[in-house]
């Protein structure tokens, strides 16, 4: 049920609030948000600032 909830992609906002609710619903938000991505962004923010 939590998969099909999460397989939304038109909910990143609740998605991320998911993931930060519930250790149960960590990893299956988490992986939604990151398999939905429009570009390489969040990506890059994700790296120390010397390395871009």
């Amino acid at each position: 049920i939590l998969r099909i909830i999460c397989d939304k992609q038109d909910y990143t906002r609740d998605l991320a609030a998911l993931a930060r609710t519930c250790l149960a619903f960590r990893e299956p938000a988490l992986d939604a948000l990151w398999c939905s991505l429009d570009d390489v962004d969040p990506l890059l923010r994700c790296l120390p600032q010397n390395l871009i």
